[in-house]
């Protein structure tokens, strides 16, 4: 096998992003403003009418498939797969409960009634392993993937406010590794905010240097300045 190296262009806008925040402070608002997306929504209400609703039931606009487990998540992998040349923007919203399903399913299979009762830590391995697959799947057959997650809450040393992701440590860690912008969502006053900023009490941070050190109000044509005009 013959390999020859290619002088690269640097992306101007990222594959993957994580945006994280506060419940209710806009995340879904904000994703269903972008142009030809599709939000996978894990956010389960109710059923009405035979019918999931989600978080993007109060989203004028938004174009969504409602999920409440891993078999409706694979039946929407495969929409994308028959529809991608439809799609731009792949939105997750959020991984919070994708966690959940696949630590449910692994204890259910196992037979155990917490994911720490495995022994040496393999539980939680598998569960990382597993959410990792499911994301790297839907990286694939995704133009642009966003993921959207929460914020944890607490105060780290000092009593300094944490503003960190609101994930499984090993799992949150990797996750953030294969994103290509981390951006903590917040309000100030009536304008939503996207702040990629890196610190000690925060996860963003972003490797595009046009992203890099920024907070600015939440406009995707700052975020995807070469799709979005």
């Amino acid at each position: 096998m013959e390999v020859k190296p290619r002088l690269t262009k640097a992306a101007q806008s990222p594959h993957r992003l994580f945006l994280y925040g506060k419940p209710k402070v806009g995340k879904t608002t904000s994703v269903s403003k972008l142009p030809r997306h599709l939000i996978i929504d894990t956010e389960v209400k109710g059923t009405y009418d035979g019918e999931l609703k989600g978080g993007t039931s109060y989203c004028d606009g938004a174009l969504s498939i409602v999920v409440d487990g891993l078999p409706r998540l694979k039946a929407a992998m495969d929409y994308i797969v028959s529809h991608g040349d439809d799609i731009d923007f792949v939105v997750i919203d959020t991984i919070d409960h994708i966690e959940q399903w696949v630590t449910d399913d692994i204890c259910s299979r196992s037979k155990i009634a917490h994911i720490g009762d495995m022994p040496h830590g393999k539980g939680w391995s598998m569960m990382k392993q597993k959410v990792m697959q499911i994301v790297e799947s839907f990286a694939r057959i995704s133009k642009h993937l966003i993921i959207i997650g929460h914020q944890k809450d607490g105060h780290g040393d000092a009593e300094i406010e944490v503003d960190k992701i609101n994930l499984t440590g090993k799992l949150k860690t990797q996750l953030c590794s294969v994103m290509d912008g981390i951006g903590r969502i917040y309000r100030d006053g009536d304008t939503l905010m996207v702040d990629f900023r890196g610190g000690a009490s925060t996860d963003a941070g972003t490797r595009l240097p046009q992203l890099a050190g920024k907070y600015c109000p939440l406009e995707w044509n700052i975020i995807y300045p070469d799709i979005i005009k």
